[in-house]
């Protein structure tokens, strides 16, 4: 079923054991990459209340997409900049830090140097949106706030701008400007160690010499392990009287297998001119980009953004049992829900099979008909029942969600679910078919979005 060991598991490296605190004769076996259950049934009627594996990636490519834009809106993302920069690189607030204010500027004595300086006006305004069009991927970037970096887990786009002034060093007077708005996009992908960046710039308005400019840009990696990028910098200028200017490249970091590196690519944009000295605007730093091998994801080594918080929309996984429930959980007060207090994945098999055990593992069997039990907050969660607190359950007779005898230690609340408890675990009896999809939804999420021990992430319910 899985391939044997060419499969995303690989080789096993334990001998099977069974299942603590089963209530029947299962059994379970580490391998390189995970841990199969036995016996693995896709009969919803299985007593087995976890079926990791029971989603197919070829049969449902979004499985485990991050729905953060979906659910929230493209969620801000801080741009990290990291402490080793390449020479003559600089991170700034804005393009135009690095120049002198042009009411600050003082006449040159040198008469033979270049007549002109580049420089800022205090009273710069923004060029009117509608003076550029956006070549990014997405529509929501160009309305984000200028130099903020947004998406998800695996899209993260920006933009900014400036107007650059050409001042005379003897007269004071100012022969020019050149309006920019420079935009910034790259997309990781969760199996493989390559990303692929778009950086623009539009040229929204010259003024006098200033129409005499030329730009050029250079594009930068940094990185814990090793990165390269395939940006030729030895790139000739270009007049701004070529108003757009779009390049689309890649940036690849090197990782080992068992390894971790974190990357951030930058680009910045020098303007020249015949009668001005060269002026390079601060470099666009990208957010952190976490590439690794690591065992548990399906044998794949692959690149995310980790400031990016993942959501898991299951409202949009047809399993609307498994939704409804997560539903209830969050309205009783237990944690997930977006915008809320996030859940934190733990890979520790001692913690998840204790959160297994002190949930749906104590409660008897055998399961209605084609009904398993689910728990949440997950089990491969340090949220999840072992952590301690009242376990709840929801309603009381037909169609109320839960409706099954549960032993006296699970306290029933009544629908409407309100506030009971931001402690412990809730438990509902749900269709077999319904649970096992639920499982390998939340699989291959942990996977598709490279969520590491200790990283957070929500989930949206019904």
């Amino acid at each position: 079923m899985t391939n044997f060991e060419a499969g995303p598991y690989g080789f096993p490296v334990s001998d099977q054991r069974p299942r603590s605190n089963a209530r029947d004769d299962s059994v379970d076996q580490d391998f390189e990459h995970g841990t199969i259950g036995a016996p693995i049934s896709q009969d919803p009627n299985s007593d087995i209340d976890w079926q990791e594996d029971y989603v197919d990636q070829s049969t449902c490519d979004s499985c485990g997409d991050d729905d953060r834009v979906a659910v929230t809106g493209p969620g801000y993302t801080p741009s990290s900049h990291p402490a080793f920069m390449p020479e003559g690189v600089a991170v700034a607030a804005d393009m135009m830090s690095d120049l002198p204010s042009c009411e600050d500027a003082t006449p040159a004595a040198d008469t033979d140097a270049a007549p002109y300086l580049w420089c800022r006006s205090e009273q710069t305004q923004r060029a009117p949106r509608a003076s550029w069009t956006s070549v990014l991927d997405e529509a929501y970037c160009k309305d984000l706030p200028a130099l903020q970096w947004a998406g998800d887990r695996d899209y993260q786009c920006t933009w900014q701008e400036g107007t650059f002034l050409l001042k005379d060093k003897q007269s004071g007077a100012i022969m020019g400007s050149v309006s920019v708005v420079q935009e910034n996009q790259f997309k990781t992908r969760w199996n493989a160690t390559n990303w692929d960046v778009r950086t623009a710039l539009h040229i929204t308005d010259t003024t006098d010499r200033g129409k005499e400019a030329f730009y050029a840009m250079a594009v930068y990696c940094t990185s814990t392990g090793t990165c390269n990028h395939n940006f030729d910098n030895s790139e000739a200028p270009h007049p701004v009287t070529q108003t757009l200017y779009r390049r689309d490249y890649s940036i690849a970091a090197t990782v080992g297998a068992g390894a971790v590196v974190t990357t951030n690519g930058f680009s910045e944009f020098t303007f020249s001119h015949p009668s001005a000295n060269p002026s390079t605007s601060p470099a666009t730093a990208s957010p952190t980009v976490r590439c690794d091998q690591l065992a548990g994801f399906r044998n794949s080594a692959g690149c995310v953004v980790p400031g990016a918080e993942p959501i898991l929309d299951m409202r949009t996984r047809n399993v609307t049992p498994h939704a409804g429930h997560i539903g209830y959980a969050q309205s009783s007060g237990l944690p997930g829900a977006p915008n809320g207090t996030p859940l934190t994945r733990t890979t520790n098999n001692t913690i998840v099979q204790n959160n297994r055990n002190t949930t749906c593992n104590r409660v008897p069997g055998p399961r209605p008909a084609g009904r398993q039990c689910d728990e949440y907050p997950f089990a491969s969660t340090l949220e999840g029942g072992g952590a301690g607190g009242p376990a709840r359950t929801y309603g009381q007779n037909p169609p109320d969600p839960c409706p099954e005898t549960m032993p006296d230690w699970v306290v029933r609340r009544p629908i409407p679910v309100q506030f009971f408890n931001s402690k412990g675990v809730s438990m509902c009896m749900m269709p077999g078919h319904d649970n096992m999809r639920g499982g390998g939804i939340v699989s291959w999420f942990y996977t598709k979005n490279r969520v590491h021990d200790g990283d957070t992430f929500y989930v949206k319910g019904l």
